[in-house]
């Protein structure tokens, strides 16, 4: 299998590189090969391939841009880490090229792209999967078998998420710079894509938010409505909210399990810090006690926990773990952390290599990212519009206020 990776910033060099890497040490996915990186700026794709030539035994051939390393006939499959705007650009191109397709978090922009790109997926009859990463952490695996397998604090009935990190320093000024898109032409986005709502899709409700929207699906089913009120406290006064710059956000999500859950968070109040993660059962909870990492609002069960039962048991999240590996077989560990691998990124990449080799769906394919992309589109529908918004109503294309303008940028 000749993989591409498309985009060598740093969650490409720091994560998807390194957990090549990784599998190779544990033996598995022998039959990959990096054969190809691409990347506009010389220096992420030159210190890809350099780092690739040290660690994975091949330097692969850099590319400026995708569609060269796509016309060149030389990858099977692609790695799709671009900014979120480019996603459905690059992926639906190299479905068009005959590649399998993995691609970053938050899937795409809108729910547009996101269908466009799942239908080319389906036209050409390729994977496409999904990167998130947090749902195959042994934390978050830990914490869905304690809630749904093993039911140690009953029926979940609610969850309280809530964190405020206080405005230390102002906001980076973004500078030009050039990124690929559609049909090979370079256009000008800003240095920070993420400060661009037409290139990102907003701030982190739809970016380090979407780790989070992944993981309730996983822990609570699905999401009826939201509500949610956006603000984009600035040290000047402003507020841009509207322009999708949120850094605070207020938010209840309710199941249609009947399960309800509120996630509120600032980076841009001032005062006092406060953090706290807790999900409630009829019989006990399930805390979050790694609140000293500033994306534990987003990334849940990374950096400890605690559970506590109504018969006065408590466990911790590494005692938790330990019951979880202890309920599987052999075999079933070996799927979820393959070779013994807890790196998360190893894991969803090893997830679509063996879906390419057998013909089956990844654990999170294009029809999920949508259905979990639906969740930060209704919390900005909802923002925008002053209203409680349907997950149904986003998906169907009913809800489409907010995306209205970032659709128009993105013609399909």
């Amino acid at each position: 299998m000749r993989l591409g990776l498309i985009g060598c910033g740093g969650i490409a060099r720091n994560r998807h590189l390194p957990a090549l890497e990784k599998l190779q040490q544990v033996g598995r996915d022998r039959d990959v090969e990096l054969v190809a990186v691409a990347d506009t700026v010389d220096q992420n794709r030159e210190l890809a391939a350099d780092w690739s030539a040290e660690h994975l035994g091949r330097r692969p051939t850099p590319f400026v841009g995708y569609h060269e390393m796509l016309a060149s006939g030389t990858v099977d499959a692609v790695d799709i880490c671009l900014p979120h705007g480019l996603h459905h650009v690059a992926g639906i191109d190299a479905f068009r090229a005959g590649c399998d397709v993995i691609l970053e978090k938050p899937f795409t922009v809108t729910m547009q792209t996101g269908r466009a790109l799942v239908e080319a997926g389906a036209k050409a009859g390729k994977v496409l999967a999904l990167a998130v990463p947090m749902r195959r952490m042994p934390g978050e695996r830990a914490a869905n078998w304690a809630i749904n397998d093993a039911h140690l604090i009953g029926d979940p009935r609610a969850f309280f998420c809530h964190d405020v990190r206080p405005r230390t320093a102002p906001q980076r000024r973004p500078q030009a710079a050039a990124t690929p898109a559609a049909g090979g032409e370079r256009r000008p986005v800003r240095e920070n894509w993420r400060a661009d709502r037409l290139m990102s899709g907003g701030a982190m409700v739809v970016d380090s938010g979407f780790h989070f929207m992944d993981s309730i699906r996983m822990l609570f089913g699905e999401v009826d409505h939201v509500y949610a009120e956006l603000r984009g406290f600035r040290p000047d006064g402003t507020n841009t909210v509207r322009e999708g710059r949120e850094n605070t956000a207020l938010v209840t999500f309710t199941f249609a399990s009947g399960v309800v859950g509120s996630w509120t968070w600032s980076a841009g109040l001032t005062g006092h810090a406060a953090s706290s993660i807790i999900i409630y059962g009829s019989g006990g909870s399930l805390s979050d006690t790694g609140t000293h990492s500033q994306y534990a609002v987003y990334h849940l069960f990374m950096n400890g926990g605690e559970l506590k039962t109504s018969d006065g048991e408590t466990l911790t999240l590494d005692e938790l773990k330990e019951r979880y590996l202890a309920s599987l077989s052999p075999e079933q560990r070996d799927r979820v952390f393959p070779g013994g691998l807890t790196d998360e990124f190893a894991i969803e990449l090893h997830d679509f290599f063996e879906a390419v080799r057998t013909g089956t769906q990844p654990e999170v394919n294009g029809e999920e990212g949508l259905k979990t992309l639906a969740l930060p589109l209704a919390v900005y529908e909802s923002g925008y519009t002053g209203q409680a918004v349907k997950i149904a109503d986003v998906l169907s294309g009913k809800a489409h206020a907010y995306q209205d303008e970032i659709d128009a940028h993105w013609p399909l």
